[in-house]
């Protein structure tokens, strides 16, 4: 028994180091790409981060969206509530999109880049302005928590077939040396082809799902496949 313990201790070193090898190997720094006419970057705390925006009038609707998501996936979505009389903001959580790679990957810390977000552009109901956070997946559980912790900053939260379940908890030594590293090389791995995007797209949409028209500068890559993106898909998709 005492030799199975030791052979069983010892493979686990090798594979958790093997695991952060790789994923050291295999990490690349955030690009830093055009915007096109409605993308922005604003500093929200310690991350910088991107938004799209539409609209200069009306009601405010922040669009928060969900696992290994972008605000790409409100291109549409964005012009028509625009076009209904609101200003409309859609921006990427902090690991995704073309917001900077910086943990912790929490909810908390999520929820505080939201909160920040809405401080620095004057979109708390202590601003005078009347705001709907929508979330979409996981995106509900950062709207929700926003609610919850900061009621005073928003008038109202929708979520869009949202999971409120909270992610990041745990121990974390746990988070450091088993979690992270084992999903952070999962999630590389998988994102070095675009067959396991593209399969989660359409079970998650169905097969005869289109892209929207509306240009956006997060085209190009799958949603897994910009720099960092395995990193905190894993870190993420470890707490489910």
């Amino acid at each position: 028994m005492r030799h199975l313990l030791v052979a069983l201790l010892t493979l686990a070193l090798v594979t958790t180091g093997t695991s952060v090898v790789y994923n050291h190997l295999t990490s690349t720094p955030s690009a830093v790409l055009p915007l096109d006419a409605h993308g922005h970057v604003v500093a929200t705390g310690d991350v910088r981060t991107h938004y799209e925006s539409w609209g200069d009038a009306g009601s405010a609707v922040v669009l928060v969206p969900g696992f290994a998501e972008s605000s790409y996936v409100f291109d549409a979505l964005g012009p028509i509530l625009a076009a209904a009389h609101h200003r409309v903001f859609a921006l990427d959580v902090r690991g995704y999109g073309y917001t900077e790679r910086r943990g912790p990957y929490t909810l908390a810390s999520d929820t505080r880049q939201l909160a920040d977000f809405l401080r620095v552009l004057h979109l708390r109901r202590t601003d005078g302005v009347s705001t709907v956070v929508v979330g979409h997946s996981s995106g509900a559980a950062i709207a929700g928590d926003l609610a919850l912790t900061r009621p005073a900053d928003v008038a109202g939260i929708v979520f869009l077939d949202g999971d409120g379940t909270p992610y990041g908890v745990g121990p974390a030594w746990a988070h450091a040396l088993v979690r992270d590293p084992f999903a952070t090389s999962l999630s590389a791995s998988s994102a070095a082809t675009r067959r396991w995007p593209r399969a989660s797209t359409t079970r998650r949409a169905g097969p005869g799902a289109r892209r929207s028209p509306v240009p956006s500068p997060t085209r190009g890559r799958g949603r897994s496949e910009w720099p960092g993106a395995p990193r905190r898909c894993g870190r993420s998709s470890g707490a489910r």
